[in-house]
């Protein structure tokens, strides 16, 4: 049975790689504002043909207010750490299912500014240096060995970006290594994702303690769309140290879906929803926020291996626990 769960295990890792990637993500401008892009690539684009990203002010806290916004130096250069456990519950028709606490992983990224530019906004550069899969308390060595495999075929992965004094991401790039597997293409997605919640989506308008704040946008990847909704309260603000609390939903509608470690199959997800939240601290001065989040999803997929065969139900319950930080 672990020999037949071990490809849908690392498929859904990669699903819930994605997830933890987008816990947090902050949307691109919107065509017409300033910094919208021409001809670049941009980080996690909405969905094709949706309505695009939607940020609205829900209350705008007490006094007094001012309006949030980064300042940030090119000096400062930073490792950011991102610490990732996974817990799974996965049924593929028997009657029990296969639960798998995954051990905790490590990802160390180097964060380089470049250039601020006179509008203050910051390009910057970041490289994975090196991941690392924590011993934790499962009891499957060849489970440990088969992630740090995995992760350890993203290390290298690189890129640049460009983001506003609001934290909206302008531009940005990733570069493929050569002869990358379809595994590491999916990770550098992954990781243009994950560049995506470097830093905190601000509105507009003044905002004091108390405020909130609500980011809509759907997201469309290789894999599946996923439309997603970020609630932000601002509950404390002493000179450059923003904290808030975060709430989070997923849901994707009924769709098919590309499966990395399984080219030849066919998937169709069923339905996908996803609830979580968490707390973020973010200096203004500073690009990489420190922030602790926690989600729960559910997800049904149907998997034919070929043409030929059944289809098969798979069922997945994940919960993960996401820690961001500046070492």
């Amino acid at each position: 049975m672990r020999a037949r769960l071990m490809p849908v295990l690392s498929s859904v890792l990669l699903l819930g790689s994605l997830a933890a990637c987008e816990q947090k993500a902050e949307p691109a401008p919107q065509p017409g504002e300033p910094g919208s892009g021409s001809g670049q690539a941009l980080l996690g684009q909405p969905a094709a043909g949706g309505e695009g990203v939607k940020v609205a002010l829900l209350d705008a806290g007490a006094e007094p207010r001012r309006a949030l916004r980064y300042r940030f130096d090119d000096r400062a250069n930073v490792v950011m750490e991102m610490t990732m456990e996974m817990g799974m519950a996965i049924g593929m028709g028997q009657p029990n299912p296969t639960e798998v606490q995954l051990p905790p992983m490590k990802l160390f990224m180097a964060i380089q500014p470049e250039a601020v530019r006179p509008d203050g906004a910051l390009r910057y550069t970041f490289r994975l240096d090196s991941t690392d899969v924590l011993a934790g308390d499962t009891g499957d060595p060849a489970l440990r060995e088969n992630l740090k495999a995995e992760l350890k075929k993203t290390e290298g992965l690189s890129g640049w970006a460009l983001v506003d004094t609001r934290g909206f991401t302008l531009e940005a790039d990733a570069v493929v290594p050569p002869n990358a597997s379809a595994q590491v293409k999916d990770m550098v997605d992954k990781m243009r994702q994950q560049m995506r919640q470097m830093s905190a989506p601000f509105p507009e308008e003044a905002v004091g303690v108390g405020a909130r704040w609500e980011v809509r946008m759907p997201i469309s990847t290789d894999m599946f769309r996923i439309d997603q909704v970020a609630t932000y309260k601002l509950v404390k603000l002493e000179g450059d140290v923003v904290e808030m609390e975060v709430e989070l939903s997923q849901s994707a509608a009924p769709q098919d879906i590309k499966v990395p470690n399984l080219p030849t199959a066919k998937a169709r997800l069923q339905t996908m929803s996803s609830t979580g939240g968490g707390r973020m601290r973010v200096a203004l001065g500073r690009l990489v926020p420190e922030s602790s989040m926690n989600s729960k999803t559910h997800l049904a997929m149907e998997l034919r291996m070929s043409d030929s065969a059944a289809p098969q139900v798979i069922t997945t319950d994940m919960s993960l626990r996401l820690g961001l930080k500046a070492r």
